[in-house]
């Protein structure tokens, strides 16, 4: 109600001493699922290795009780969005956000479960997008 800050995830403020593993750089698109789980594209600058992060957090004790990842297998430096489809099947719809070269994939729906693809989308012309939601 007051607008003072409660608590902070990630970076040099962090209150939930998140583990090497769990730090992430140039974050986009954090989102709460209706599982209480908190949802976020990683850029990953620190490493060149963007992924999906999904944390759950205990908000009284200051901890995280549940951490995943999911890579991308490529590097998008700036820009991008996830959007938890499916949580049971570990489903994403990824907006890949930018890269300063080569640029061919803008969307993907992944099954990180299985690794199946469901779809991926790109514009010949090399553009970036950065976000993208799937309206059911």
């Amino acid at each position: 109600n007051t607008g003072e800050i409660i608590w902070t995830l990630g970076g040099d403020e962090d209150d939930f001493s998140l583990t090497e593993e769990q730090k992430f750089s140039r974050q986009h698109n954090a989102r709460i699922t209706d599982d209480g789980y908190i949802t976020l594209y990683d850029n990953g600058i620190k490493n060149e290795n963007t992924r999906v992060v999904k944390l759950k957090l205990d908000e009284e004790n200051m901890s995280v009780v549940d951490y995943k990842s999911y890579s991308l297998d490529d590097y998008y430096k700036y820009m991008g969005s996830v959007q938890e489809i499916d949580s049971e099947n570990e489903v994403f719809l990824i907006g890949t956000g930018g890269k300063t070269t080569n640029q061919y994939t803008v969307a993907i729906e992944k099954n990180f479960g299985t690794g199946e693809e469901y779809f991926r989308f790109g514009f010949k012309s090399g553009e970036s997008m950065y976000r993208c939601y799937k309206i059911v």
